[in-house]
């Protein structure tokens, strides 16, 4: 069931959103909406929590604000924190 709020939500400490992650890319990028999820693409391997620190520099980086995993620590599909910031904001640095 898809949600009106999309991939980017406010939460009690800042903003949540909705990710899905491809490893092994020739470079870190937000690539854009994937069904309900952002999708970013990492260059580092799912090995030793690599590619999960490489997706919160790069969503940290563009968002301004740290950024931790919240779930799906093991999973292409993860859902993010980020603290401290509202919902526009995300969007706005998301070009969305």
């Amino acid at each position: 069931m898809r949600d009106d709020q999309g991939p980017v939500r406010p939460a009690v400490d800042g903003v949540e959103l909705r990710i899905w992650v491809v490893t092994g890319a020739s470079k870190d990028e937000i690539v854009g909406i994937h069904g309900d999820r952002v999708k970013v693409r990492v260059a580092a391997a799912a090995e030793s929590g690599r590619a999960n620190a490489a997706v919160c520099d790069l969503l940290s980086g563009v968002i301004g604000a740290p950024v931790r995993i919240v779930s799906g620590h093991r999973s292409r599909r993860k859902l993010v924190l980020a603290e401290g910031v509202d919902v526009e904001a995300v969007r706005g640095n998301l070009g969305r």
